[in-house]
């Protein structure tokens, strides 16, 4: 998502939000395609004079949607068939985006009383249609050293931790694949599916072990903890202005931000994670916001960094039984907490400061 210093936009991503009406064409005018009806439009207004549309004579009409600054239509006087569509919408801004308007123009060509090519009407040979994606997402349940094929942790109720792997294990091969490194294992598992039994050779204290694990949905381990009440936790931080304690925070809206500081960038906003957070802080903080940021690396590590980025919401040390009991299983992930004290998200941090809007009102 990027803009230029007008604030226009450059990319349409941006506009993932906005209405559309030019997904399915239609010709009836008091239904807009793929949009609202035309009875919700308010203010209606009709130009004084006809205008020509694509050499089609054509009434302008003009009004407001609730979801709209503005939305004109142009209605073939000679069909009463929409020729032209445009539309109007702003954007409030969020943490480092503008706010930005966007103005979406759409042209009909109407096709009436002529015949129809049975070609262009005909759905495809349903042999030629690949099945749907599974959303399922095979995993064991270990996280890698940053280099090589070393085990760091083995997260608990895993499939990983119920067939014996260690932490410390040597990943040598799978299905007698080699395995140099976390890429390569992983790139093999996701190639197979959910409920696969694999075989693993791991090298440990300088013997070799070989493993059969089940593959488990990874997707299924990480929300298990979404709607339930939030582990609590109690821990000591770097710096802050408030505990990084789940109990002294009752009653905020708690996000958990476990990124190391060496993964420390927000994908969203192409800002530094601590940044970004530091203003989720400021601007929600009066409303009841509390960011807390988890990391389970050296508290050496964590007092300089939260002393060279002024961080404004406290960065706690975990010795991993925060980062297990949210069931954290990768780099760059949040945990959102509501007021009430129950988990509401754990995932990346798409739709962030949207979530947080949400579940502070």
């Amino acid at each position: 998502q990027s803009y230029d210093a007008g604030g226009s936009i450059e990319s349409r991503s941006n506009l993932g939000r906005t209405l559309k009406y030019s997904e399915v064409p239609g010709l009836l005018v008091r239904t807009i395609p793929s949009g609202p009806g035309f009875a919700e439009m308010k203010d209606v207004r009709l130009a004084p004079v006809t205008e020509s549309i694509d050499g089609h004579a054509c009434w302008r009409v003009t009004g407001r949607h609730p979801r709209l600054e503005d939305l004109t239509l142009w209605i073939d006087q000679s069909t009463h068939v929409l020729r032209r569509t445009v539309s109007r919408e702003h954007y409030e801004g969020g943490i480092e985006v503008p706010a930005f308007d966007t103005e979406t123009t759409t042209s009909y060509q109407p096709v009436l009383n002529a015949p129809v090519e049975i070609a262009r009407v005909q759905g495809p040979d349903p042999k030629t249609i690949p099945p749907p994606r599974s959303h399922a997402e095979p995993w064991i349940g270990v996280v890698f050293e940053t280099s090589g094929a070393r085990i760091a942790r083995v997260l608990p109720a895993t499939p990983a931790e119920t067939s014996g792997i260690l932490a410390g294990d040597e990943m040598v091969s799978v299905d007698n694949v080699p395995i140099a490194d976390r890429s390569a294992f992983v790139h093999y598992v996701q190639g197979k599916r959910v409920g696969t039994t694999i075989g693993l050779l791991v090298r440990r204290g300088g013997a070799e072990h070989a493993i059969s694990i089940e593959l488990a949905d990874h997707t299924k381990y990480v929300r298990a903890r979404v709607g339930k009440a939030a582990p609590a936790f109690s821990a000591s931080a770097a710096n802050g202005p408030y505990p990084a304690s789940l109990a002294a925070l009752a009653g905020h809206v708690v996000v958990l931000d476990f990124t190391p500081t060496t993964a420390r960038r927000c994908v969203d906003c192409d800002i530094p994670t601590a940044v970004f957070m530091s203003k989720l802080q400021d601007k929600y903080g009066p409303r009841g916001l509390r960011v807390v940021g988890v990391s389970t690396e050296d508290r050496a590590v964590l007092t300089k960094f939260a002393a060279d980025q002024q961080l404004h919401y406290p960065l706690a040390h975990d010795d991993g039984k925060i980062t297990d009991a949210y069931r954290i299983s990768g780099a760059s992930t949040v945990v959102v907490i509501d007021k009430a004290g129950i988990v509401q998200h754990v995932a990346s941090f798409t739709g962030l400061e949207m979530m947080v809007e949400y579940y502070l009102k």
